[in-house]
């Protein structure tokens, strides 16, 4: 009786990590696949070089981290964030779809690779707009601008670098919202549900 109370009482830090879980994983992959490049570098490539199907003897890594993140974001949206924010769960799915296609269409494929590539960019900011609309908080909005300033220095050649640094600036500051939303989905989901939730641990 102990042990199913204790179990109660972690299930929303549960969620949590399931949660978290779905972007940890694939930046798991990614850290390996840089680890084992050691060809790769901040200040002259993309994080895409690390896919490239023929010049890369990690992309299997690589791009098997992007179609695990892509797949798990999916089945979290759906089963989980949909609970408590419905509207910001059908962006995350298509956060995860276009993922998906960045793993399919590596740099291999030239111009499916680009546009899957800003399919996962413009996804990200429809995410954000969203989210923050639906949860009320504004916040997401001048950290995503901060993941945006990233390129626009990049571009105007204001840092000298590859492209994976904006890439990476970009990604940490989608994450920090995405953290808070997790959270909140955790502790927010209906009360039936962790009813439920209760029922199938009794029985």
């Amino acid at each position: 009786m102990e042990r199913q109370v204790n179990i109660l009482e972690n299930l929303p830090v549960k969620n949590i990590i399931i949660g978290l879980s779905t972007i940890i994983i694939p930046f798991i992959f990614i850290a390996a696949s840089i680890r084992y490049s050691p060809w790769f570098s901040w200040s002259r490539n993309a994080l895409s070089d690390l896919g490239h199907a023929t010049r890369s003897s990690v992309a299997p890594l690589f791009n098997l981290g992007l179609l695990t993140g892509g797949a798990l974001l999916i089945v979290y949206a759906i089963t989980r964030l949909s609970k408590v924010f419905p509207r910001t769960s059908y962006a995350i799915c298509l956060i995860g779809f276009s993922t998906q296609l960045v793993a399919v269409f590596d740099e291999v494929y030239g111009i499916l690779h680009f546009a899957a590539a800003i399919a996962t960019f413009l996804s990200v900011i429809l995410a954000t707009l969203i989210y923050a609309t639906e949860s009320g908080e504004k916040w997401p909005i001048p950290v995503l601008l901060l993941g945006l300033s990233s390129w626009i220095a990049y571009y105007n050649r204001i840092i000298k670098c590859g492209p994976a640094v904006p890439e990476a600036l970009f990604s940490i500051a989608a994450s920090c919202w995405y953290v808070k939303m997790v959270y909140r989905t955790a502790v927010e989901t209906p009360v039936e549900e962790t009813d439920q939730s209760r029922h199938q641990l009794r029985t």
